[in-house]
């Protein structure tokens, strides 16, 4: 198989060649699977990467996010939360 064509398979689905045999710790989500996660369109997740909104990198083009870190922003968010909602009293 001529070396072209071999980039031209991985070309197409660029996420799944650095996503095989990992485990969840050490896998990485492009700006697609992101968007999908967080129900919201591709550029929304571009901008949010390029705020800071996000604990994203840089490969080449290509923004991607490391679910170890993704794992910690939401776990940040969710006790932020918790301490801003004062208890219910009955």
């Amino acid at each position: 198989m001529p070396f072209y064509h071999v980039f031209r398979i991985f070309k197409r689905r660029p996420s799944k060649w650095y996503n095989v045999n990992t485990s969840n710790e050490s896998k990485i989500y492009d700006t697609e699977h992101l968007a999908k996660f967080f129900g919201v369109t591709n550029r929304t997740i571009l901008t949010w990467c390029k705020k800071g909104k996000l604990p994203a990198f840089k490969i080449g083009k290509k923004w991607n996010v490391r679910v170890v870190d993704l794992r910690k922003m939401i776990d940040r968010k969710v006790t932020a939360r918790k301490e801003l909602v004062p208890p219910r009293l009955l």
